[in-house]
């Protein structure tokens, strides 16, 4: 079976590695893939696997662009001989259903978030299977988009254990622990919440390190300031290590102690989490959605 995977862009993410790991799977079983995004640092990674890639301006949210994309979108699925078209997001799920209407091929989704029942959203509800990483989530979609409990599929994300070496360690006897949060810079993701945790520590004389691994996202240039600015109006700013965006997970990873995941919002899924477990790495996470469901509590 050939499947076309529609994402906005292929940028280093949780999502966005969630497709390298399903086009790995799915290539191992024989199966062909074709991934349609805006492009970016994973595309080298994605055709080194062996799947193909076509560039389209799939992230852009003009209904204008959205419109004069569909016909593009039309001739790869025609031209390539796809047969299931597959949405992982809202604003290529879109221009996916349209093409694949006009050219009569399966509709599938993946939903990755609590998405808010705006009618922008509504897309995600159409495939013949919805598919989701939670039962979290699952409920969600089915309260508020109605959807049909036989369409839904929850598929939690896996992680590729040769990718990981487990290895659990004891905590440092006399250096400062070093505690890591993962992810893009985010007020959702919890950033601040792990800033003034530091912060309680050093006032208890608790010795205690805080990496960074990620960076903003390009529409929020001002959040790692407005975190920097937090860090030092507590006393902080130099107990926190800031790495940016990082492939090299497995290696942030063993320089870990534990792995923060305090998210404000509900979580899908938690990719963070499972690959800390995958290397033997203690988690301490929100107890808010999904996270509940694949860390247990003590």
């Amino acid at each position: 079976m050939h499947i076309l995977q529609l994402i906005p862009s292929l940028d280093v993410g949780g999502v966005e590695r969630g497709v390298l790991d399903l086009t790995k799977g799915l290539l191992a079983r024989g199966h062909r893939v074709t991934v349609v995004s805006a492009g970016g640092a994973l595309v080298e990674p994605l055709t080194r696997l062996g799947a193909i890639h076509h560039t389209l301006p799939v992230h852009r949210k003009s209904p204008w662009s959205m419109w004069r994309t569909v016909p593009a979108l039309c001739r790869v699925i025609e031209g390539t001989g796809i047969e299931v078209v597959h949405a992982r997001s809202r604003v290529p799920a879109w221009i996916g259903y349209v093409a694949s209407r006009r050219t009569r091929r399966p509709f599938v989704t993946t939903c990755h978030g609590f998405y808010a029942p705006h009618p922008a959203s509504r897309v995600m509800a159409w495939g013949r299977i919805v598919v989701v990483p939670s039962h979290a989530l699952g409920r969600y979609v089915i309260d508020q988009f109605h959807v049909p409990p036989e369409r839904l599929r929850v598929i939690p994300r896996g992680v590729d254990l040769s990718e990981f070496q487990f290895a659990h360690k004891p905590p440092p006897a006399d250096g400062p622990w070093r505690l890591g949060l993962i992810g893009r810079l985010s007020v959702l993701k919890g950033h601040e919440v792990a800033i003034r945790a530091l912060h309680q520590l050093s006032q208890r004389r608790h010795p205690v390190r805080l990496c960074f691994v990620g960076e903003a996202s390009a529409h929020k240039p001002r959040m790692r300031s407005g975190l920097e600015r937090l860090a030092h109006s507590l006393g902080v700013a130099d107990l926190i290590d800031w790495q940016g965006m990082r492939r090299d997970i497995p290696e942030a990873l063993r320089a870990l102690d534990a792995v923060l995941v305090p998210s404000v919002y509900p979580e899908s899924f938690g990719r963070t989490v499972i690959e800390a477990q995958a290397a033997g790495v203690p988690v301490i996470a929100s107890r808010l959605g999904a996270l509940a469901e694949i860390v247990e509590d003590g």
